[in-house]
């Protein structure tokens, strides 16, 4: 999986509107930024609080299928989604065959692992995006 948080000075929501957009901040966790060097404090290194979160947007209105779909296709686009699908049906079949795994296979496995966490995870910030919504209209 290779998605990035996004850097906030503030604590983002967990619903921010955008025109006809709507923004999804997940995973907010503040942070410590390093500044660089402050000259007036004789060279040293100065930081900064901050926060950063996982961001996906969904056009309105707002729906719990394209809230899952945003996230999982943000760590998991398409092509990649189905390689991975793919290798776990080759290993099942070979499983079926009385073979083993081998390490690729083994890594594969843990691809498809990691790629049906994230599936639940974005399902559960869905219900939690829905529940938010509905509590603030």
């Amino acid at each position: 999986m290779e998605i990035r948080k996004s850097t906030f000075d503030y604590s983002p929501s967990l619903i921010e509107y955008e025109g006809n957009f709507i923004r999804i901040n997940f995973d907010v966790e503040k942070i410590e930024l390093a500044n660089g060097t402050d000259s007036k404090e004789g060279g040293k290194n100065t930081t900064r609080m901050a926060y950063s979160a996982y961001v996906v947007r969904i056009e309105q209105p707002i729906e719990r299928g394209k809230v899952v779909d945003a996230i999982v296709v943000s760590a998991y686009p398409t092509d990649k989604m189905q390689a991975i699908i793919n290798n776990h049906f080759a290993n099942l079949a070979k499983i079926a065959d009385g073979k083993k795994l081998d390490a690729d296979d083994e890594e594969h496995e843990a691809e498809y692992e990691a790629m049906q966490e994230w599936r639940t995870k974005a399902k559960a910030v869905a219900t939690d995006v829905i529940d938010n919504y509905i509590s603030t209209h």
